[in-house]
């Protein structure tokens, strides 16, 4: 039997957020004119990661993270504490899943179900960057960690620097042996190249790898000869660190895993073995894709919408799937929220192998309540909501 052909799913019309002073009904959308320019699309990248290091949230009960579950260590976030940006974690959620579980009339987190989903919420250095790039750019490859951002996956270095065809990880090629076989003015001149948005990476097998946004245009001072002062020009970034800042925002003292235009001298970029890579659609000057979701029914059952593939050209960043009385209400309702360990553009309802005893409650309320219909709200890096509603 042939498939059936993919039905392109309407956007969720919704007011989203416009300004940053995060009212929590509002969710930050990111999408972009079809007409929009590589440097539009910049902006906006850059829009994605500070609002990654900057929302602001609270919390009613203790959260510990853990490196079990992700974490950089083992660290608490008290209530009564303010705090600006995601929690640090490896699990590579982004800031569309936190949202998830805060309150929208009070900005704290509630419901925390970091035990049953087997990870924590939040971001880590390389994926902070890897969301807000994807929030525009989707012809880059997820950056779970610092090593992944290669050629093969999207990215080139910037100026004269060269990586060998065929790399795959820069533990077969540190980002160090990078700068050694370029030669050091090469490596200067690279910096002076960088563009808001572009990513400045140190990985491989350096201690400490790590991953940040260039904020804006480097600041670049020579002297007489014409040679770079690398300690008087600098680079400001932005990005998520494990380490915990002080930091004042909307006349508050707030506690902050996070930079945001931070300026790092060259000196300490070229020592510590950065380099500058950009995805290769901007250098191309790729067309900027708008984002859609299309419904693969399923041949083999009737309920096409809640046992469908849904693809995106996008990441998808969080599917609810619920179960609505004929007037609206929700009786039921099951999350999903992929992780960077699994498939980042597909989804496949129900089942998906993840959450089995709540996709069977899910399935013992549907039959209890035979009046009502499913609705599959997927929602991309772009910020924007698709919707598939099962027909009655």
């Amino acid at each position: 039997m042939q498939n059936k052909k993919a039905i392109d799913l309407p956007r969720l019309e919704e007011e989203y957020l416009t300004d940053r002073s995060f009212p929590w009904k509002l969710r930050p959308c990111y999408a972009l004119p079809a007409d929009a320019t590589v440097e539009d699309m910049r902006a906006m990248a850059i829009q994605a990661m500070k609002d990654s290091v900057s929302v602001p949230w609270q919390t009613d009960q203790p959260i510990r993270y853990t490196k079990a579950l992700g974490g950089a260590g083992s660290y608490d976030l008290e209530p009564g504490i303010s705090f600006s940006g995601l929690p640090y974690t490896a699990s590579a959620s982004g800031i569309f899943s936190w949202l998830e579980y805060v309150n929208p009339e009070n900005g704290h987190i509630e419901d925390a179900p970091f035990d049953r989903l087997g990870f924590e919420l939040g971001n880590a250095c390389a994926p902070a960057v890897s969301w807000a790039q994807n929030a525009v750019c989707p012809s880059v490859a997820m950056g779970l960690v610092c090593r992944w951002y290669l050629p093969v996956n999207g990215y080139e270095p910037v100026g004269s620097l060269k990586i060998p065809e065929g790399v795959t990880d820069y533990v077969d090629y540190p980002t160090k042996v990078v700068q050694q076989d370029a030669g050091k003015e090469a490596v200067l001149e690279a910096y002076t190249l960088a563009l808001p948005a572009d990513t400045l990476i140190k990985a491989g097998w350096l201690p400490g790898q790590h991953t940040m946004m260039v904020g804006e245009k480097p600041v670049v001072v020579r002297n007489e000869n014409g040679e770079i002062d690398m300690d008087k020009s600098f680079i400001r970034v932005v990005d998520q660190r494990s380490k915990e800042y002080p930091v004042e925002q909307d006349g508050r003292e707030m506690s902050r895993r996070g930079r945001i235009l931070a300026e790092v001298p060259f000196r300490l970029l070229y020592e510590e073995g950065y380099i500058v890579v950009r995805p290769r659609a901007w250098i191309e000057g790729a067309p900027y894709e708008p984002a859609w979701v299309k419904r693969i029914p399923a041949v083999w059952d009737p309920d096409d919408v809640l046992h469908a593939r849904y693809r995106s050209n996008y990441r998808i960043a969080v599917i609810r799937t619920e179960l609505l009385s004929p007037e609206g209400e929700v009786i039921t309702a099951r999350l999903n929220l992929p992780t960077g360990q699994i498939s980042q553009r597909y989804f496949k309802a129900g089942f998906d192998g993840q959450d089995i005893p709540e996709y069977e409650a899910f399935l013992k309320a549907r039959a209890e309540h035979p009046e009502a219909h499913v609705r599959i709200t997927i929602r991309v890096a772009t910020g924007e909501a698709f919707v598939c509603e099962e027909e009655k």
